[in-house]
C-alpha cells in the first residue's frame, strides 16, 4: 500500500508540473500573440496613414480635373457663341453686299 501511494504522489507531482509547464507555455505564448498583433496594428495603422495621403493627393488631382473641364467646357461656349456671331455677321455683310 504504501508503495501504491508513494507512487500516487509521484505520478500527482508530475501531472500538476506538467500542468504548469503547459499553462506556462500558453501564457508566454499569448504573450507574443500580443507583441504580433501591436506590430501588425502598428503596421496597418501606417499603410492607413500613407493610403489617407495618397487619396488626398488623388482627390486633389481630381480636382483640378475638374477645374479644367470646367474651363474647356467654358471656352466651348464661348467658341459656340462667337462661330454663332460670326455667322450673323457673315449673313449681315451678304445682305449689305447684295
Amino acid at each position: 500500500m504504501h508503495d501504491f501511494v508513494t507512487a500516487i504522489n509521484g505520478t500527482g507531482t508530475t501531472l500538476i508540473i506538467m500542468l504548469l509547464a503547459y499553462l506556462g507555455g500558453i501564457w508566454i505564448n499569448q504573450r507574443g500573440v500580443d507583441k504580433l498583433e501591436a506590430q501588425m496594428n502598428a503596421r496597418f495603422n501606417t499603410v492607413d496613414a500613407k493610403f489617407n495621403a495618397v487619396e488626398a493627393k488623388f482627390n486633389t488631382v481630381e480636382a483640378r480635373f475638374n477645374s479644367l473641364d470646367a474651363r474647356i467646357d467654358r471656352i466651348h461656349q464661348d467658341f459656340a457663341s462667337f462661330h454663332h456671331t460670326l455667322g450673323q455677321h457673315d449673313a449681315r455683310l451678304d445682305n449689305l453686299e447684295n
